[in-house]
């Protein structure tokens, strides 16, 4: 049996955590074009700015965590921080480095490590991208999504509810940017949007900074800090 992973944090995670021994490699594919790529030019796309994604309340998560054990909690705290602090690691490499802070080793029991991962990954998918829709509501943006969590007065942007996702590729061919977040990818691209007829936007890549200051036609998505 032979492994073949599309991202190299997830051939480090196989290698560090998972203790592989299956041979196993990165590919890097392209991504499928989009069949309706070519239908409109940029001008004649509706929407300025689209984010699509599921919307999760992350004040809801974290009160869950307080029925797990009690020194879990903290773990998934300090994880949680790290991770959103803009750490140079992959998501499996900041829970890693927590569990050595507090002299944690979990041999062959991955179980709770693992869960732990699931959970912080999660968590920081749903507060980055809580951020970007707050964001995007002073711009002539479309935020896809159950966002009801978000007061929403007074916002330019537009919301509409979740559609499916075989209709994605037909509202990225009508947009002009298409915006996206990432828990903490090290070694890799957002390959939703690579393929895409429009201008990408990502947040919290480290390299985010540095690129779209090269750019005048995205709009600034200021960097900031994490509130509990």
């Amino acid at each position: 049996m032979y492994l073949i992973h599309g991202c190299g944090d997830f051939l480090d995670t196989y290698q560090r955590f998972l203790n592989g021994r299956a041979f196993a490699t990165v590919i890097r594919a392209g991504y499928p074009a989009n069949p309706h790529a070519e239908r409109k030019t940029w001008k004649q796309r509706r929407h300025e700015i689209i984010f699509a994604k599921t919307g999760v309340n992350p004040a809801a998560l974290r009160e869950g965590w307080q029925n797990l054990p009690t020194r879990v909690q903290p773990i998934l705290h300090e994880s949680v921080e790290l991770v959103l602090s803009g750490a140079d690691d992959t998501v499996a490499g900041c829970r890693a480095t927590v569990f050595a802070n507090r002299r944690i080793h979990w041999g062959e029991t991955r179980a709770l490590f693992l869960s732990i991962c699931s959970s912080v990954d999660l968590y920081v998918r749903t507060v980055r991208a809580e951020h970007m829709v707050r964001a995007l509501m002073r711009h002539n943006a479309l935020s896809v999504g159950d966002w009801s969590h978000i007061d929403q007065t007074g916002a330019r942007a537009r919301f509409t509810p979740a559609i499916p996702a075989s209709a994605l590729d037909e509202l990225h061919a009508d947009s002009r940017i298409v915006a996206n977040i990432l828990p903490s990818v090290r070694y890799g691209e957002r390959e939703r949007i690579m393929g895409r007829p429009a201008r990408r936007m990502r947040r919290n890549l480290r390299f985010d900074a540095a690129s779209r200051s090269h750019s005048r036609t995205l709009p600034r998505i200021p960097r900031h800090r994490h509130r509990r």
